[in-house]
């Protein structure tokens, strides 16, 4: 999930990439998105945290 949103967002951009987009992309669920992160915004701090790489392994 990580990867998929690193990648949207790198390739798009933060505010254009919404929760529909990287569900989409990882196959995972809203519910499970939401679960792991609470939010967008929670998202977005685990991939800033982890270096924003796409490649990395999570």
């Amino acid at each position: 999930m990580l990867a998929a949103a690193s990648e949207l967002f790198c390739a798009q951009g933060i505010g254009v990439v919404g929760v529909d987009a990287v569900v989409a992309r990882s196959g995972v669920s809203k519910p499970t998105l939401h679960a792991q992160f609470g939010s967008k915004d929670g998202l977005i701090a685990a991939c800033w945290i982890g270096g924003g790489r796409p490649d990395r392994k999570r």
